[in-house]
């Protein structure tokens, strides 16, 4: 599944895609923040259709080392 990243933060990402998946459904998503590749597991918690596309949010279920990677890495992008 393809799709663009509108939203993260350590607990969450939103994103915009075509693909129209039952909430509660697991994904794994591998995303590059900064040049360090971040592969994570989170649950389709809502979502939002539209004509040509659709927005999910996903609840994600990370460790806690990459929380703290994702917090540093998201300061650093932000600056």
């Amino acid at each position: 599944m393809d799709g663009q990243i509108l939203d993260l933060s350590p607990n969450g990402i939103k994103i915009k895609t075509s693909v129209d998946l039952p909430l509660e459904t697991e994904l794994h998503i591998s995303f590059s923040l900064n040049n360090i590749q971040f592969d994570v597991t989170g649950t389709i918690r809502w979502k939002k259709d539209y004509i040509n596309y659709i927005i999910e949010g996903i609840q994600l279920q990370n460790d806690a080392f990459v929380q703290k990677s994702l917090i540093n890495e998201l300061k650093l992008f932000v600056k």
